[in-house]
């Protein structure tokens, strides 16, 4: 075997480990990529699943104290109200917005014109409406706290259009 032949084998062998690098760290970015995906998704179930907690606790509150009717109010309304009244706000809340053009951090904002509570993330963005569910036992629109039957207080995604 010639020396050039060494030195052409030697360099194949290079370009080889080289390329299997290469496809090893291009496997792990895309494993990364799907990791954190996950947990932003993880870490938005945990915030909507906190703020579902603080609105069960503010029905319950107003049921105790008989004053049910300020619960339509809270129907289409700002959660993050509640949350900062119980001090328990989200580091990346950023507050309301007329427009969408104004949600330029990744994070939480509500949307006063759509009445929607909205996670823009970094692929996607994730809307809510805050809701005061009731079974209507008499039949005619609206709430009655005589007679209708207070369910829930909470937070659900809205399917986007």
């Amino acid at each position: 075997m010639r020396w050039d032949d060494l030195d052409f084998i030697s360099i194949v062998f290079r370009m080889t480990i080289f390329a299997i690098v290469i496809l090893f760290f291009s496997i792990f970015l895309s494993y990364m990529q799907q990791w954190q995906i996950q947990v932003e998704k993880a870490a938005v179930q945990k915030t909507v699943g906190d703020i579902n907690r603080v609105l069960a606790l503010k029905l319950y509150k107003l049921v105790l104290e008989s004053q049910q009717d300020e619960l339509i109010d809270l129907d289409g309304g700002n959660p993050f109200e509640i949350l900062e009244e119980q001090g328990l706000l989200p580091k990346n809340y950023y507050g309301s917005v007329l427009a969408d053009e104004k949600m330029e951090e990744q994070g939480w904002y509500f949307h006063l014109a759509k009445k929607q509570v909205i996670y823009k993330g970094k692929e996607h963005s994730m809307m809510y409406e805050q809701r005061f569910l009731f079974e209507d036992k008499d039949d005619i629109p609206g709430f009655n706290k005589a007679i209708d039957v207070v369910k829930i207080l909470t937070l659900q995604k809205v399917e986007s259009q």
